[in-house]
């Protein structure tokens, strides 16, 4: 490989490499590389607040993107709004990250928003021949084309939608479409994890925190062994 290519791969995102990365994609081996990161962060379960972070700069790095963000819904309102931001190092995209921290999405509200009206990936192939949207000038400022976003869902259950910008005109590629699915579902599913792991931790504060004692023991083992005690049982049994 020439010094050439090797500086390509290292900035897959720029514009004049881009037939080359497609062409990398098309052989599996970018989409193995990030679906190897994206395993391994939901494997190690970390709170969503590094979770996502390392997701959009493994998704982005590797696949070319210059733009990433995590939207979820507003418990009260039931709005998309910006969780997590990543913007390429090369990419004068201030002004966007500044429209997205801003920005609350509805139904059909820029291409977030259509995700949610239609149930689906969307494919923007040139945001410049898209009407105009609260980020669109903020987009095409930073020299960014083509607009990708799919949902994070678990069947029905919406937990969010993340989206990519790049500066290059991109085809819809199926094989893309099909991993950005599947990997849709499996975030969906460290989220729903995640949710449960603070449930239980809620809980777990609860009782610690409970003047009455609870106890807990093992019934079908022999002897009924204590298996857990809070902190209100131990003050009054000492």
């Amino acid at each position: 490989m020439s010094t050439d290519d090797a500086s390509a791969s290292d900035s897959p995102w720029i514009t004049e490499q881009d037939p080359l990365l497609l062409q990398e994609i098309r052989s599996g081996r970018e989409l193995l590389r990030v679906q190897q990161a994206v395993a391994s962060a939901v494997a190690e379960f970390p709170p969503p607040a590094d979770f996502f972070p390392r997701v959009l700069t493994a998704i982005a790095d590797n696949l070319g993107f210059g733009f990433g963000a995590v939207w979820r819904p507003d418990a009260r309102t039931d709005l998309l709004e910006p969780s997590a931001i990543w913007t390429h190092p090369q990419l004068a995209g201030e002004e966007l990250r500044t429209a997205t921290l801003a920005s609350r999405l509805g139904p059909g509200d820029d291409v977030p928003g259509r995700v949610l009206s239609e149930a689906g990936a969307v494919w923007i192939r040139d945001i410049r021949e898209e009407g105009e949207t609260p980020r669109s000038a903020a987009s095409k400022a930073a020299g960014l084309r083509t607009h990708v976003a799919f949902p994070l869902a678990l069947g029905s259950q919406l937990e969010g939608v993340m989206e990519f910008m790049c500066q290059t005109i991109r085809e819809p590629d199926p094989a893309l479409l099909s991993w950005f699915a599947t990997s849709g579902t499996q975030i969906a599913q460290y989220l729903d994890r995640w949710r449960a792991h603070e449930d239980l931790l809620k809980r777990d504060r609860a009782l610690e925190a409970a003047v009455n004692g609870v106890v807990i023991a093992d019934a079908p083992a022999r002897g009924f062994p204590i298996i857990y005690a809070t902190p209100g049982f131990e003050r009054l049994t000492g």
